[in-house]
């Protein structure tokens, strides 16, 4: 919340907003309302399709813009008309010359329709005017278009205009306006510039221009207030219909995850709430089953997909965090159980397709300690399945097997096997891969774990938390011990962990909030959980749980530089956010 001489503008300028309609429809802007990043838009729907909309006040022939926009020779701000930003409600008070304007964004419930309200009020003694211009394009997140592929049709239609942004694939974008009078422009804002630093620490620059179709404009009275409402969708709608439906300001569904967490925790009732920009704008698309087929596929993009694939799995834990989420939880493993399963053999020597099924054993573990009763004989057949895999490349000395976060994982899955099953009969397999990482991984002298056990470089990398992190660890004690130190000393920072040792020269001083969850695992697994230790962990995290909403909206940044540079090429990352709610719910 801002309130003109009251709150420091300069703190909520820099954080990044987002909201979604959970039917595939977003917005992703700074907080200003500006798109100055290239993948922030005002409404994108897999391709951003409207840039933003600026408004213009007219009072005694003279106009001023509420626009946010930067160019290759000029950078406008609507910054000393706003005197109230309430981003909870997304609701934004602008005064000028005696006209005040309310602007609230939101989508419709169950839609893809983005609204925005208006509530003019004009306090002058003589006429003034508010015209509402809208920015069209239709790109990739990164991939900018001049004016000259912005050739785009439209026709009028009633309170607005219809524009045919793709023909090939039938892309067109509705701009609705009630209470206002449509003019036709057909114009272009040129040299439009947006700026991200990348993880090289480098500006990435990109420059492009916006079709303006047409404006909207309200004729104001003396002393007259309008209400007047924008209607944005990439479908026809049925305006009566629309008008009539309740908004998704908050979902029925966020209501019932944030009621099972106590008052208290505030910061994770915020990351919990982000959690419904994911819904469906991350849904990871599973191939068909004739993508899946020997003769169809495409090794090297399916690879990629799995990459993806992975990232979901790891999320499940921090995603379905209370209890009710548990049956989504549980559908959604039943999912990738099925997709691996049936994934072609030649796939299943790859690293990552051990990693994905490694990682679900151990996701579907962390069910069965919320609730014993969701491991049902698919789940223990799948274990099974995983675990002779498991036997198999121990007995072939697998190659996959010389890389330290399969071979944890796969002593962790063994455990986790013995621990359901009550079954000893893999222990002296587990025990194998235990000595395994204390004959090929450890190095002694260095106190680190070599990411691969053919490594000839030693030095501390943040692939060591998995070794200690997990449910069940294969490192012993002494080790554990000693690795934590060493994490501590070489990758730890108060707002995430390093990827490389804090002593190598050449590292790139960037730090990541979504492995402190496993860093703070770690030295609970190993200290325990009591109070006093919960209290001690609290503390190494605190930092970057103060974090929340300071940058990234009810969230933390997806990564931070030691060198205070901003890097904002990704700003929102569904990985960390639930990392990121796994580790505080580890303090509940």
């Amino acid at each position: 919340m801002y309130k003109r001489q009251i709150d420091d503008i300069e703190k909520i300028k820099q954080i990044e907003i987002y909201g979604s309609s959970k039917k595939g429809a977003y917005y992703s802007l700074s907080s200003f309302l500006e798109a100055d990043k290239p993948y922030n838009g005002l409404y994108i729907n897999k391709k951003v399709m409207l840039e933003n909309v600026f408004e213009t006040i007219t009072v005694d022939g003279k106009s001023y813009n509420l626009q946010n926009l930067t160019t290759i020779s000029d950078k406008y701000s609507a910054k000393e008309y706003i005197c109230e930003i309430d981003l909870d409600k997304m609701q934004y008070m602008y005064r000028c010359q005696n006209v005040t304007i309310v602007k609230k964004i939101e989508f419709v419930k169950g839609t893809n329709i983005l609204k925005i309200d208006y509530e003019i009020n004009n306090e002058n003694e003589q006429r003034s005017k508010v015209v509402i211009s809208p920015l069209v394009t239709y790109r990739d997140q990164v991939h900018m278009k001049k004016a000259s592929y912005l050739k785009f049709g439209n026709r009028e239609i009633d309170s607005g205009i219809l524009v045919n942004l793709s023909i090939v694939e039938n892309r067109n974008l509705l701009l609705i306006c009630t209470g206002a009078k449509y003019i036709k422009v057909d114009g272009y804002v040129s040299n439009v510039k947006h700026e991200v630093t990348n993880l090289e620490l480098k500006k990435d620059v990109y420059i492009e221009d916006l079709y303006l179709p047409g404006k909207f404009e309200i004729q104001l009275m003396p002393n007259e207030q309008k209400t007047v409402s924008m209607y944005v969708s990439d479908e026809i709608i049925d305006l009566e219909k629309i008008e009539n439906l309740s908004m998704n300001s908050a979902t029925d569904e966020n209501e019932s995850k944030e009621k099972e967490i106590d008052g208290e925790y505030v910061e994770l009732k915020k990351l919990v709430n982000s959690l419904k920009f994911f819904d469906d704008t991350n849904a990871i698309s599973l191939p068909s089953n004739l993508y899946l087929n020997m003769g169809a596929v495409d090794e090297k993009n399916f690879l990629l997909y799995l990459n993806e694939l992975l990232l979901d799995i790891k999320s499940i834990d921090g995603r379905y965090i209370c209890i009710d989420e548990l049956n989504k939880a549980v559908s959604k493993i039943e999912t990738y159980v099925n997709l691996l399963s049936n994934t072609d053999e030649y796939i299943k020597k790859s690293d990552v397709y051990l990693k994905c099924s490694l990682w679900l054993i151990e996701a579907m573990y962390k069910l069965y300690l919320k609730d014993s009763e969701s491991i049902n004989e698919e789940f223990k057949e799948f274990i099974c399945t995983l675990v002779l895999t498991t036997q198999k490349l121990v007995d072939s000395k697998s190659n996959n097997l010389k890389n330290l976060e399969v071979v944890s994982l796969a002593y962790n899955a063994l455990a986790i096997y013995s621990d359901i099953f009550k079954d000893p009969r893999y222990e002296s397999l587990a025990m194998d891969l235990s000595d395994k990482i204390t004959n090929e991984f450890w190095d002694e002298q260095r106190r680190v774990l070599k990411k691969n056990s053919d490594d000839m470089e030693v030095e501390a990398s943040v692939d060591m938390i998995y070794a200690v992190s997990l449910s069940f660890s294969p490192a012993k004690k002494e080790i554990r011990i000693k690795l934590l130190d060493t994490i501590f000393r070489e990758l730890y920072t108060p707002l995430g962990l390093r990827t490389a040792a804090k002593s190598n020269k050449s590292s790139n001083s960037l730090v990541y909030p979504k492995y402190m969850a496993h860093f703070i695992s770690a030295n609970l697994n190993q200290n325990g959980n009591s109070y006093a230790s919960k209290k001690i962990a609290y503390n190494l995290v605190k930092d970057l749980l103060l974090d929340i909403d300071k940058y990234v909206k009810d969230n933390v940044k997806y990564v931070y530089s030691e060198k205070g540079i901003d890097i904002d090429f990704k700003a929102l990352d569904l990985y960390t956010t639930c990392e990121m709610i796994r580790l505080y719910s580890m303090f509940m």
